[in-house]
């Protein structure tokens, strides 16, 4: 059978980047969630939901709430003093970004992930991370 193709040049941008979410992803967004309707629930407003402890299975997770206060500063701006939340920059001294520089060069080049296939929500490697 002989068939014609025509090839068809697409852009998906961020979409085409984006899989299914892990397992974590999901845990994480769902706790989230329980945590800021318990927030809610026992009349705590202006807190922003927070888990602490990922690192550990979702059971020791630490749910918590951050007043948004407490993230704070005022600044001046246009003559006039304003709360405002101060950004985060990354720290270059940082271990984390000292980690990060080390590992980066061999990620050009080699398939240092794990990947166990397409995303499992169940079985062996569901609570993997892919790093």
């Amino acid at each position: 059978i002989k068939t014609q193709t025509t090839p068809c040049v697409i852009f998906l941008g961020y979409e085409g980047r984006c899989g299914l979410p892990s397992n974590f992803d999901a845990n994480y967004c769902f706790g989230l969630g329980y945590v800021a309707a318990s927030l809610v629930d026992y009349g705590f407003t202006g807190m922003m939901a927070v888990l602490q402890d990922l690192t550990g299975p979702g059971a020791n997770w630490v749910p918590a709430g951050m007043p948004l206060t407490h993230m704070m500063n005022i600044e001046r701006r246009k003559g006039k003093n304003v709360p405002v939340i101060k950004k985060a920059l990354t720290d270059l001294d940082g271990l984390p970004f000292r980690l990060f520089s080390a590992a980066r060069d061999s990620w050009k080049l080699a398939d240092d992930y794990r990947n166990p296939g397409s995303i499992q929500f169940d079985g062996p490697f569901s609570n993997h991370v892919n790093f």
